[in-house]
């Protein structure tokens, strides 16, 4: 489904630490604009898992914009998103 056919969409997002943990190391991201719903597990436990959710969060929508603006025909786009 193409970005241009959404009407009308409401977004929401929740976590939960959990039993073990006292934080919780998720993200989340809705762009809207674009269509893109991320939602990153940060690996509670692990060294640094709420940077790690957090860079994903930041960087895979500018890696996807780069690599839709790096293809040779623009109707590729479509197939992509």
């Amino acid at each position: 489904m193409s970005v241009e056919r959404l009407r009308h969409i409401n977004v929401a997002s929740a976590s939960d630490t959990g039993k073990v943990r006292d934080h919780n190391e998720d993200s989340f991201l809705a762009d809207l604009e674009h269509g893109l719903f991320v939602v990153s597990d940060g690996m509670g436990g692990a060294q640094a898992g709420a940077l790690a959710s957090e860079i994903v969060i930041k960087m895979l929508p500018r890696m996807i914009q780069d690599r839709i603006a790096n293809l040779e025909n623009p109707s590729d786009r479509d197939q992509i998103i």
